[in-house]
């Protein structure tokens, strides 16, 4: 690939190289790129099947990635989604918690990381996103806050906060959710922990495409190289005119709603983990 003429002037602070992030990632992502700028980051695990744990590295993480990546002028488009049979796996944060702590980690790790998590998605990333689900999905927001989203045949979206814990769900589901399908079908999802397949899913506009599960990064590829073939400048502008409602969405809704969960927990005492930890016995 070659390289895009970088400006440059005494004391300015260069961005960071694909070649260092990559690497700076590697515990947390699988990250590749291709010749026409293509990077795909697989959100993983170093053990087991290579699935990640919805965890607090990989909280930060996703955000932090997403400003490097936004900031890298030779990469064209973003391929997101997860490594091994399962998307996230519910455990622990990977904290050990006494009150004091959990406080503490509430704005540190949970808000901040988080709000900054999907803040980075949709306003940091300066090109255009394409979204992979491929098993059974919790926090589908990261891929449903991408410009395109593919599904695999058998995957399901379910956002179990408020029907299974007592938790609310205001970490970017609720936004992608009621932006995407309408205030009146989201809240059923949220209120009643509704199981998504794929097939509803497409017809209710939450994800572009379904394709077989062992296809989906295929798809991925072609569409973002499709997306690559065009001038760098205009893929880069037309990921603004992908996002302007949904930026507007984000700067009124998020926050406020992610303040409200994290308050929820300190008035109830229940924690996100063991909402969710409920849902992976099940």
């Amino acid at each position: 690939m070659t390289k895009n003429p970088q400006c440059t002037a005494p004391k300015m602070i260069p961005f960071t190289p694909f070649e260092e992030y990559s690497k700076k990632y590697e515990h947390l992502f699988k990250i590749s790129r291709t010749d026409n700028g293509v990077v795909t980051a697989r959100f993983f695990n170093e053990e087991d099947d290579g699935s990640a744990f919805w965890d607090y590295p990989l909280h930060r993480g996703i955000g932090q990635l997403c400003h490097d990546i936004g900031q890298d002028a030779d990469t064209n488009v973003l391929i997101l989604g997860n490594w091994g049979d399962q998307w996230l796996r519910l455990g622990p944060t990977s904290l050990e918690e006494d009150f004091e702590t959990r406080r503490w980690a509430l704005y540190e790790h949970s808000y901040y990381d988080g709000t900054n998590m999907v803040e980075g998605l949709v306003n940091d990333v300066e090109q255009p996103t394409i979204g992979v689900i491929s098993g059974y999905c919790v926090h589908s927001e990261i891929a449903l806050l991408c410009d395109v989203t593919i599904m695999a045949e058998d995957a399901v979206i379910c956002d179990p906060h408020y029907a299974l814990g007592g938790t609310i769900p205001g970490d970017g589901i609720q936004v992608a959710l009621q932006y995407l399908i309408g205030p009146k079908r989201a809240n059923h999802m949220m209120l009643f922990g509704e199981e998504i397949d794929a097939q509803k899913a497409l017809e209710l506009g939450l994800v572009s495409e379904v394709v077989p599960k062992d296809e989906l990064y295929e798809r991925a590829q072609e569409l973002a190289d499709f997306i690559a073939d065009q001038p760098r400048v205009s893929t880069r502008l037309m990921s603004q005119t992908l996002r302007g409602p949904l930026k507007e969405k984000i700067a009124r809704d998020l926050r406020p709603a992610f303040g409200t969960e994290m308050w929820n927990m300190l008035v109830t005492g229940v924690t996100h983990d063991e909402a969710f930890a409920q849902m992976a016995d099940e």
